[in-house]
C-alpha cells in the first residue's frame, strides 16, 4: 500500500479505511475523466464511471492528476473494480 496516498488522514474502523466525508453539492455537469484530461473546458465534476482500464493510469500515477483534477468544480470517489476477470463466463 501507497501510504503517502493517506498522509495526514485519520483511519476509521476496524480495516483503518480513511474517512471520506459527504457532501451536499450537486454537480451541474460530469464529464469522465479520461475526457476531462485533455479538456480545456473545467466546469463540472469528474467521473470515474468508465472502464478500469481508462483510468488505470490516475491509480499508477495519482500526483501527475492531482493538479488537472483540482481545476475541475469536484471530483466523484474513483471506484476500482476487485474482482479478478470481468470476462470470465465460469462454468
Amino acid at each position: 500500500m501507497r501510504s503517502d496516498f493517506i498522509e495526514g488522514m485519520k483511519p476509521a474502523g476496524q480495516w483503518e479505511f480513511p474517512t471520506i466525508y459527504r457532501t451536499n453539492a450537486c454537480p451541474s455537469s460530469l464529464i469522465p475523466f479520461d475526457k476531462a484530461v485533455p479538456s480545456k473546458d473545467h466546469s463540472g465534476w469528474v467521473h470515474f464511471f468508465i472502464h478500469d482500464s481508462r483510468f488505470t493510469r490516475l491509480l499508477n500515477n495519482p500526483w501527475r492528476y492531482l493538479p488537472i483534477l483540482a481545476k475541475f468544480d469536484g471530483v466523484l470517489s474513483p471506484d476500482y473494480s476487485v474482482f479478478w476477470d470481468i470476462h470470465s463466463t465460469g462454468s
